[in-house]
């Protein structure tokens, strides 16, 4: 308070001292017409004679009182609204007819935007607010900019607002969503599953209870029907492990028994299942079981088979159609898991696919052709194993 009285004080007196000078000036200049010399006493009557000295003695000082006043506000409103605008996170910046910047605020010189005004307004009717994206420091951002002119000043002014964060929330907030959905989906497919679960091995107990009765009343026994009857059985067997496997899956258990897995004989199953497959559709497989001898894992040999059937399903899908038609399988073996890779003549997966293909309920298959839920699943089998599917 007493800071800016003080300063008052001294504008009022800068203001008298420096109103005085038109008048010495004048009066000054009254004296050399008059031929008489400068001095205190000849300047006092001349002072003295026109009344013109003594009102503009007093009007200067005033004026430059309101000027000097009127400064200080458009200074202090200019720092007000200054300040205003480079504490705002939207970026503004008045352009002149030339799209020349004319003033910007801290928050567009803070961004650095890489494209050039000329670019983003020529051609464009205004006022318009419009969506487009900027390379900033090697970032790709998401900008919303809204645009008038004012033809008075012929002036553009700008707002940028920045909705990179908004958008990558939104999309959040819409993969959240769909997880949900996922889900509860997932929920309801676990009751289902466990219910034809239940269903199915009713009959099935009927079926291998048959085949042993079959085998004790063949006599004399047929080779061909012993294999038959073995090939049942062990048909059976293995669909008693889908199911069990199924059960649970649907309650997202953990692998409830563990066995020694011996990966030869999981591909020799595999490659007598998959075989007729092949040749109806006339595609190789190219499997050497030598290389998977002798490597065993701990885990479900039944779920093992699930997840390698399904992709070597999905890679006969791809090929179908192609001149080329091949499916391989092969195993590396590193100091603590073996990776079992499947490859196929098809093209590559798209990047931004490689991530979605896991996610449940979706599918890039035609409608009717597929769930969406192979590759979830398998890779939910894959964790389960301590292991990962990529």
């Amino acid at each position: 308070m007493i800071n800016h009285l003080s300063k008052r004080i001294i504008g009022i007196l800068l203001c008298v001292f420096v109103g005085q000078l038109p008048p010495l000036i004048f009066i000054t200049l009254d004296l050399g017409e008059l031929g008489l010399d400068w001095s205190l006493h000849n300047a006092f009557d001349v002072y003295q004679s026109q009344r013109i000295y003594l009102f503009s003695s007093i009007v200067f000082p005033i004026a430059l009182n309101i000027i000097f006043q009127l400064y200080a506000r458009t200074k202090k409103q200019k720092m007000f609204y200054q300040s205003i605008l480079d504490g705002a996170q939207e970026m503004v910046v008045v352009a002149d007819k030339s799209f020349r910047q004319i003033y910007r605020n801290a928050a567009f010189t803070k961004f650095g935007f890489g494209t050039e005004l000329t670019d983003l307004l020529r051609g464009k009717t205004f006022p318009l607010t419009f969506e487009y994206e900027d390379t900033v420091n090697g970032v790709r951002r998401s900008l919303l900019c809204s645009a008038t002119y004012a033809e008075a000043r012929n002036e553009y002014t700008l707002i940028f607002r920045d909705m990179t964060t908004l958008k990558e929330n939104a999309e959040k907030i819409k993969l959240q969503e769909e997880s949900i959905i996922r889900t509860s989906q997932l929920a309801s497919l676990g009751e289902i599953s466990s219910g034809i679960a239940h269903e199915i091995n009713n009959p099935l107990g009927v079926i291998l209870a048959n085949t042993e009765v079959l085998r004790t009343h063949v006599s004399p026994p047929s080779a061909i029907v012993l294999k038959s009857l073995d090939t049942i059985d062990r048909m059976g067997q293995r669909i008693t492990g889908i199911i069990k496997a199924m059960k649970n899956l649907s309650r997202n258990a953990e692998l409830t028994s563990r066995e020694t897995v011996d990966l030869q004989v999981v591909l020799e199953d595999i490659t007598s299942l998959s075989l007729m497959n092949f040749k109806k559709s006339d595609i190789q497989l190219h499997v050497d079981l030598a290389t998977f001898k002798d490597k065993t894992v701990t885990g479900s040999a039944v779920q093992i088979s699930q997840v390698l059937l399904n992709l070597i399903g999905n890679a006969t899908q791809a090929v179908a159609g192609l001149d080329e038609r091949w499916v391989k399988l092969s195993v590396e073996e590193d100091t603590t898991f073996y990776r079992i890779v499947v490859q196929n003549s098809g093209e590559q997966i798209a990047k931004p696919l490689q991530e979605k293909i896991f996610q449940p309920f979706f599918t890039t298959k035609s409608p009717g052709k597929g769930t969406g839920l192979g590759l979830s699943l398998s890779r939910t089998i894959a964790e389960i194993h301590k292991g990962s599917l990529v």
